[in-house]
């Protein structure tokens, strides 16, 4: 059996690049699929603060701020798409898949060469050695990814993957990998469970949230797998 699906990427929250999509049903290689991709926004650095002062004093100042960071990316967005029976050019029967059936949402810098049979848990620490966030700076996956969930990709369940959840929502951003030796970026895969409207990081409703890793930009290749 095979699954065609079409992804909407409503928005993203940091630059990057997508470009192909494909849908991974169980125990079966990803076909291809299409996405729609919307508007990357970053908000800049947050406004200074402002100190009249005069020769001969000598003030302390204490601040506060958020900066946005340029190692991480988000996307949301909806899920579409049925469970057929047939051909890569016509279908002998076809069901109908709604979000509330659930599913997951894959991204990966692999675009080809995902062995699917041999997905595990990965690690934060793989992430930060892969993206090279170990040298400096406090916003690495280490520090993110300290929760855990349960991901079922084709007939592989991996429990206690390691995850991020994505705050004000129920969404959780979980890691594995391909290859028990993790060499490259490509051996690393991120992936969320898809939930029926659920309320993302701006108070929509979508059916899937989650954010990846990137140096300056990223082509991102996304996966839906449709339960």
């Amino acid at each position: 059996m095979r699954t065609k699906t079409k992804i909407s990427i409503l928005s993203a929250l940091m630059v990057l690049s997508m470009f192909a999509m494909a849908v991974m049903p169980a125990s079966a290689s990803p076909g291809a699929t299409t996405a729609t991709e919307g508007t990357a926004t970053d908000p800049g650095p947050t406004a200074s603060a402002a100190v009249t002062t005069e020769g001969g004093n000598i003030t302390e100042v204490n601040l506060e701020a958020d900066t946005y960071t340029e190692r991480w990316a988000g996307f949301y967005g909806n899920v579409t798409g049925n469970i057929s029976l047939g051909s890569e050019s016509a279908d002998l029967y076809q069901w109908e898949w709604t979000p509330a059936s659930e599913g997951e949402v894959i991204a990966s810098t692999d675009g080809s060469g995902i062995t699917w049979a041999s997905l595990e848990n990965g690690s934060a620490t793989e992430v930060d050695i892969a993206w090279s966030f170990t040298s400096s700076g406090s916003d690495n996956a280490t520090a993110a990814f300290t929760d855990s969930d349960t991901f079922t990709i084709g007939d592989t369940t991996m429990t206690s993957a390691p995850a991020v959840a994505t705050l004000g929502t129920s969404y959780k951003t979980g890691i594995v990998k391909d290859n028990t030796t993790v060499i490259d970026t490509d051996d690393l895969l991120f992936v969320v469970n898809i939930i029926n409207d659920g309320t993302t990081f701006n108070s929509g409703t979508h059916d899937f949230e989650m954010m990846v890793p990137t140096g300056t930009t990223e082509t991102y290749y996304f996966y839906v797998e449709l339960s």
